[in-house]
């Protein structure tokens, strides 16, 4: 049978390895898509443009780093400074061009646009550039109208995801440790409330969509990552059992012979066996000698050593041989035959 203590930690590294699919979902798969129409009408021309010119993403990905390092210098910024917007642009770029949006790629993409904004709504060199070029018009849009939620949005999305994290990693060491699963059940409720805000983007982009003219169908869909996160966590709850009792309790082993029973003292033939106090209200009187075989009654005084004493035995009398007498013609008393006189009247034994 399997040991109860076993079956706890089983449960515990079960619920443990569950939890870490759930921090996975984060980052993989996606918990929003983009629609197939949406793919074909707007990003499908791009990528075909894309695998035509560059000849693979990688390619275009480098020459986009490199030419933009290079614009960002010219315009005034230092090298590093130009480096870390350019990486920002580049994720944001490659997050939009696959298609499949992961929680770290939604944040990705809000901070892309949160420090964009806070860039353009300054007089920056990013700013000059911008409203020099066309295709930053729907940045300067947004920083100028939508600069405040951007940036409540991309606070929100650092505390959701790094709250995830902390929130998972507790749990599994509760899991590991046979603790209770409180960090478990937050992980839980945090990660349906993710699911519940991404449902809720995929809904709100696609109203959005059909408001506008120029763009037909859905944008959007819900990805797989939106119901496997919640689930896994959900599990992972539903699986954990905690040993409230501690470890199991030892079986006794069985005892497979007799109990050994005390050394009997060797039987002394001429002792007598030891004797139970005649008191009558403790029961019947045992034999005081098997050897004898009548029932004689215990007498003596109390010892600690020995119970109660008994009196010695007088030793049975030998009978004895018959005296010749003669008797007194005179008085009739019978006297034996050595006395030569009658002890009663005195007459002589020959007379």
């Amino acid at each position: 049978m399997a040991n109860p203590k076993n079956r706890y930690m089983m449960r515990g590294i079960i619920a443990s390895v569950l939890t870490v699919l759930s921090l996975v979902c984060l980052f993989w798969p996606s918990m929003i898509n983009l629609s197939a129409s949406a793919r074909e009408n707007y990003f499908g021309p791009a990528l075909d443009d894309i695998e035509t010119r560059f000849g693979s993403m990688d390619e275009y990905f480098d020459e986009f780093e490199e030419k933009a390092v290079d614009e960002l210098k010219e315009a005034g910024y230092g090298t590093a400074k130009a480096k870390s917007l350019t990486s920002a642009m580049v994720e944001m770029e490659k997050v939009a061009l696959t298609g499949k949006y992961s929680f770290f790629g939604v944040k990705t993409v809000i901070g892309f646009f949160d420090r964009f904004a806070d860039e353009l709504n300054r007089n920056s060199p990013l700013r000059e550039m911008a409203s020099k070029s066309s295709g930053f018009e729907s940045l300067m849009e947004m920083s100028d109208e939508g600069a405040t939620a951007l940036k409540i949005v991309s606070i929100v999305l650092n505390i959701l995801l790094y709250g995830m994290l902390a929130l998972g990693a507790l749990a599994i060491l509760m899991y590991l440790l046979g603790k209770n699963r409180v960090f478990g059940v937050l992980h839980t409720i945090l990660a349906f409330l993710v699911a519940l805000a991404f449902i809720g983007i995929v809904i709100l982009a696609n109203i959005g969509a059909a408001r506008d003219s120029r763009i037909e169908g859905d944008i959007l869909a819900v990805g797989i990552g939106s119901v496997l996160m919640p689930l896994f966590a959900l599990a992972a709850c539903i699986v954990y059992k905690r040993d409230k009792k501690g470890a199991a309790p030892v079986e006794a082993p069985v005892q497979t012979f007799a109990p050994t029973t005390a050394p009997q003292q060797p039987v002394n033939p001429w002792a007598s066996a030891p004797q139970q106090p005649s008191n009558p209200q403790w029961g019947a009187q045992q034999p005081s000698n098997p050897q004898r075989g009548a029932q004689q009654p215990r007498q003596g005084a109390w010892s600690d050593v020995s119970g109660w004493g008994e009196q010695p035995q007088s030793a049975p009398q030998q009978p004895q041989a018959e005296v010749p007498t003669w008797t007194c013609p005179v008085c009739g008393t019978k006297n034996p035959t050595t006395t030569a006189f009658c002890p009663n009247c005195g007459t002589n034994q020959e007379s």
